[in-house]
C-alpha cells in the first residue's frame, strides 16, 4: 500500500514537471515550459489547488503570464517575476486579495487590463521605465495602495486605471503622459494631491470623481476640455483656477464640490452646462464671461451660498431648475437677450427680493415657486411693488404667466400669530392674478391672530 502512494506522489510530480509546473509547500514554480492552455473549464492545470498557493515562482525564460493565469489566488501573498517577462495579460492577477508586494521586471511592456484588479493588499508599485500604458482597471480596487511610482516613458493612463484606490494620497503624473482615460482616479477617496502633465488637453469623464480629499489641483495650460462629471463629489476642492485655454465644461463637471468657494470661467466658454456647479453650497460669487449664451438647467441649483449673480447680456436661455435653492441669492438682472426662462429655474430662492427681466422672456410654470420674499419685479417697461410688515407677514410674486396676454400672480404668507387680513384695494383674497400691463402696487395687511379659547375658561 506504501509504495502504491509513493508511486502516486511520483506520477503527480513527474505529470507536473512535464507540464512545466510544481506545487510545493504552498510555493507554484512555473518553469519555461509551462503549458498556459486553458481546459474545458476554462482552466489552467494549477487552478484546482488556488487554495493551496502563496507564492508563486517564474523562472528565467518565461516570458508571458496569461489571461486570469492567477486569478483569485486568494492566498497568494508574493510573486517572484525573472526579467524575460514582457507581459502580464488580462486580470492575471486578479482578485489575490493577499498579494502584498511584486516586483515588475524591467523589461516589461505590457500591463493588461484589470491585470491587478482587486489585489486588496497590494500596498506599493514601481511601474518600469519599458512601460508607455497601463490599460483598463489594471489597478482599479487596489485598496490598500498607497505609493505609485510612474516611469516617464509613460504615455497614457486608461480608464479606472487606478480607481478605488482608497488609500492612495499622492501621485506624480510625469510630463510624458498625453491622455488619462475615464474614470482613471475615480474614487481614490484619500487623494489629496496630484500633480498633472503639462501635456494633457483634456480631462475625462470622472477622472478625479469623488476624490473626497482633494482640496486643490493645478490644471495645466494645455487643457481645453473639462469632461462631464470630472470632479463630481470633491467635496474637499476649495479653490480651481480653469486655465484660459478650456473651451468646454462638461455637464455635472463640478458637482457637488461642497466647499468650493471660488472659480474663474474662461472668456471662450459659451454654455455653462447641466449641473455644472449644482450642490457647491459654499459658492459665494462667480462671474461668468460676456461670451456665454446659455445656462444648462440646474446649472446652480443648490449653491446655497451664492449672494450676487450678473448674467451676461448674450445669454438667451436659462434651463430648469438654474438657480434653484440659491437661497442667499438677494437680487437677479435678467438681460434682454434671454427669451427663454425654465420651470422652477429660481424655485427656493428665498431671499430673492427683486427682479429685472425682459418682456421677450417666455417664462415657464412656477420659474420662481416659493421665492417669499420676491417684492419688487421690473418687467419691460413695468414694474411690480408689493409692501408688507415684515414682522407680520410676506407679500409676495408668485408667478409670472406670459403668452397672448401677461399676468402677475402675487400671494402672502403669514407669520406666527398673525393672520392675513385684505390687501389695500380691500380685496381679502390671499393669492390673486392681476393683468401686468400697467405698474402695480400693491400692500397686504395683517392683524394679530386670537388666542384660541382655551378649554374650561369662561369669557364674556
Amino acid at each position: 500500500m506504501k509504495s502504491f502512494f509513493l508511486m502516486t506522489a511520483l506520477w503527480l510530480f513527474s505529470t507536473q514537471l512535464f507540464a512545466g509546473w510544481t506545487l510545493s509547500d504552498g510555493v507554484l514554480t512555473i518553469s519555461s515550459n509551462a503549458d498556459f492552455t486553458l481546459n474545458d473549464q476554462q482552466q489552467y492545470p494549477w487552478s484546482e489547488r488556488k487554495i493551496e498557493i502563496t507564492k508563486i515562482v517564474l523562472e528565467n525564460g518565461v516570458t508571458s503570464i496569461a489571461k486570469r493565469a492567477f486569478a483569485r489566488c486568494e492566498y497568494l501573498e508574493s510573486v517572484v517575476l525573472p526579467a524575460s517577462v514582457t507581459k502580464i495579460d488580462t486580470s492575471a492577477f486578479a482578485g489575490c486579495i493577499s498579494l502584498t508586494s511584486i516586483k515588475l521586471p524591467a523589461n516589461l511592456t505590457t500591463i493588461g487590463k484589470s491585470a491587478f484588479l482587486g489585489c486588496e493588499s497590494l500596498k506599493t508599485i514601481t511601474i518600469p521605465q519599458s512601460i508607455s500604458k497601463i490599460e483598463k482597471s489594471a489597478f482599479a480596487l487596489c485598496i490598500s495602495l498607497n505609493n505609485i511610482k510612474l516611469p516617464n516613458s509613460l504615455q497614457s493612463i486608461d480608464s479606472a486605471a487606478f480607481s478605488g484606490c482608497k488609500s492612495l494620497k499622492s501621485i506624480i503624473l510625469p510630463n510624458s503622459i498625453k491622455s488619462i482615460g475615464k474614470a482613471a482616479f475615480a474614487d481614490c477617496s484619500e487623494l489629496n494631491t496630484i500633480k498633472l502633465p503639462t501635456s494633457i488637453s483634456q480631462i475625462d469623464s470622472l477622472t478625479f470623481s469623488f476624490c473626497s480629499a482633494l482640496s486643490s489641483i493645478k490644471l495645466p495650460a494645455s487643457l481645453t476640455t473639462i469632461q462631464t462629471k470630472a470632479f463630481v463629489g470633491c467635496e474637499s476642492l476649495k479653490t480651481i483656477s480653469i486655465p484660459a485655454s478650456v473651451k468646454k465644461i462638461g455637464a455635472y463637471a463640478f458637482q457637488d464640490c461642497s466647499k468650493l468657494t471660488s472659480v474663474n470661467i474662461p472668456d471662450i466658454i459659451t454654455e455653462i452646462d447641466s449641473f455644472v456647479f449644482s450642490g457647491c453650497d459654499d459658492l459665494s460669487t462667480i462671474k461668468l464671461p460676456a461670451t456665454v449664451t446659455k445656462i444648462g438647467a440646474n446649472a446652480f441649483n443648490g449653491c446655497s451660498n451664492l449672494k450676487e449673480f450678473t448674467i451676461p447680456g448674450k445669454v438667451t436661455s436659462i434651463g430648469a431648475f438654474a438657480f434653484s435653492n440659491c437661497s442667499k441669492l438677494t437680487t437677479i438682472e435678467i438681460p434682454e437677450s434671454v427669451t427663454s426662462i425654465g420651470a422652477f429655474a429660481f424655485q427656493m430662492c428665498k431671499s430673492l427680493k427683486s427682479l429685472k427681466l425682459s418682456k421677450n422672456a417666455a417664462i415657464n410654470q412656477n420659474t420662481f415657486f416659493s421665492c417669499n420674499r420676491l417684492k419688487n419685479v421690473k418687467f419691460g417697461d413695468v414694474s411690480c411693488t408689493l409692501i408688507s410688515e415684515e414682522a407680520q407677514g410676506s407679500a409676495h410674486v408668485k408667478e409670472i404667466k406670459t403668452g397672448d396676454a401677461t399676468s402677475i400672480v402675487i400671494s402672502v404668507i403669514e407669520y406666527d400669530g398673525y393672520k392675513f387680513d385684505k390687501w389695500d384695494d380691500g380685496d381679502t383674497n390671499m393669492t390673486r392674478e392681476l393683468p401686468f400691463t400697467s405698474d402695480i402696487v400693491k400692500a397686504a395687511s395683517f392683524k394679530q391672530a386670537e388666542a384660541p379659547a382655551q378649554e374650561g375658561v369662561l369669557t364674556e
